[in-house]
């Protein structure tokens, strides 16, 4: 499950490819600005998380386990320069890497539950911590244009660096 904002921006994952072949150092500290702008949405969503497993049955098991901090710390900021499925680059997202904190997270929000015992479970997640996306969507509003901004920001400083690699600064 990933968290995307439509900032559109035109050739940052060219500028990050060539930043890659002139210094791999310089393009790891390229990624890490662009991710430290995400960091706030992602901090934001992570408090939503709940401190207990939302249902009794994740308290045991093994791949849906619920870990309160494996879910937390699986909420995170991922930069990319590789093209999607309809050839646009996402190149800042926020995502969950947990398995039991995507199922929490969308539980219901493509079908509401395919059998009876499904729909039961999304019917006491929507009750117990509210429609779909629990956590993830949550901060949008609140952020939305602190993060267009900040990334704005680390793409400006990523070009600056590169022009100063390339001499043209």
């Amino acid at each position: 499950m990933s968290l995307s904002i439509e900032v559109e921006v035109a050739g940052v994952a060219d500028v990050l490819r060539e930043l890659g072949r002139i210094d791999p150092e310089l393009r790891k500290a390229a990624v890490a600005t662009i991710k430290g702008a995400l960091e706030p949405m992602a901090a934001a969503a992570r408090v939503y998380v709940p401190g207990d497993p939302p249902l009794s049955g994740m308290a045991r098991g093994r791949r849906m386990a619920w870990r309160t901090g494996r879910v937390r710390s699986g909420i995170r900021a991922t930069v990319s320069v590789k093209a999607d499925r309809s050839g646009r680059i996402p190149l800042a997202r926020i995502v969950q890497k947990d398995a039991a904190g995507a199922m929490w997270d969308m539980a219901g929000k493509a079908s509401g539950g395919v059998t009876p015992a499904g729909r039961r479970m999304v019917a006491v997640m929507t009750q117990r911590n509210g429609a779909p996306s629990r956590a993830m969507w949550r901060p949008v509003a609140a952020y939305t244009s602190l993060t267009e901004e900040s990334l704005r920001d680390a793409v400006a400083e990523v070009e600056r660096v590169l022009n100063n690699e390339l001499g043209r600064g």
